[in-house]
């Protein structure tokens, strides 16, 4: 009795590889027949917009010029002051609580 339910599971997993094989093989011809009908073209790829980089200003001392957020006060690497405007305008103030 063993053996036989061990038949019907091996044959059951046969069965459903070869439904899962047949129906790849399926989309694959049904693909190729579509490019051979098409002559071969599809639609070109839209192009990809990236966001503009954003607005950085860059620490004026010398041992650090690291790039900062439009907005900072003072270098996120060394704790200076960040001298300079971005398009003419002052920079927007953000104060935050440090305990």
């Amino acid at each position: 009795m063993d053996i036989f339910v061990g038949i019907l599971v091996f044959l059951g997993i046969l069965i459903v590889a070869a439904l899962f094989v047949g129906g790849w093989v399926v989309v694959a011809v049904a693909r190729l027949l579509a490019r051979v009908l098409t002559g071969g073209r599809s639609d070109p790829p839209l192009p990809v917009r990236l966001p503009p980089p954003p607005q950085r200003l860059i620490c004026a001392h010398d041992n650090c010029r690291a790039p900062n957020p439009h907005a900072a006060r003072f270098c996120r690497r060394c704790g200076r002051p960040v001298a300079g405007r971005v398009g003419g305008r002052t920079p927007v103030v953000r104060r935050v609580a440090m305990w």
